[in-house]
């Protein structure tokens, strides 16, 4: 992959991570309208990949592009993407919204005791210690590059084009 592709990922999976961060926020509202926005961009970030890879297919790639060629590239759009995306969740995690992970862990808690699936062995305070603020942003960032593995072997296969045998590079010369 050329270095080209390279600047091609860490730029828009900047913008990528902005959508990231956008759809995290609107996970956090309990709204039926914010829900199904959510679910909306949730859904609409596959194409997005799929366009983007097409973009530096076209743009960047000569109009070519190998399956793992695109694989790697979409690999990369959602690791970049979930640098950004982390930095905000941090941010909300640790001062926007200091309340929303003790609330999550009260309410995991309570689920796990309604189910009699606390045992001796886990403590409220084990999971409190867990799920500190940098520890559920990293587990964030695994997920979203997990994740953007599983979107990339589909969206690489519907956007790998290879070269046409028309389309060789023939060197030029100037005969003078």
């Amino acid at each position: 992959m050329k270095p080209e592709a390279l600047k091609h990922a860490m730029y828009f999976g900047l913008m990528l991570g902005l959508v990231f961060a956008l759809n995290f926020f609107l996970s956090t509202l309990n709204n039926g309208w914010f829900t199904a926005l959510q679910w909306v961009v949730t859904l609409a970030i596959p194409y997005l990949v799929y366009r983007l890879t097409v973009d530096c297919r076209d743009r960047v790639s000569g109009g070519a592009i190998s399956y793992g060629a695109a694989l790697w590239y979409g690999t990369q759009l959602f690791f970049y993407a979930a640098l950004i995306s982390a930095v905000f969740k941090f941010i909300y995690f640790k001062f926007l919204n200091p309340d929303y992970l003790p609330n999550m862990i009260n309410e995991s808690l309570k689920i796990l005791d309604e189910l009699n699936m606390l045992s001796g062995e886990l403590t409220e305070e084990q999971v409190r210690q867990l799920l500190t603020p940098l520890y559920v942003t990293m587990q964030y960032i695994w997920m979203d590059v997990i994740m953007g593995v599983l979107v990339s072997l589909v969206t690489a296969a519907f956007a790998k084009k290879d070269k046409s045998i028309f389309d060789t590079d023939i060197p030029q010369t100037n005969n003078q």
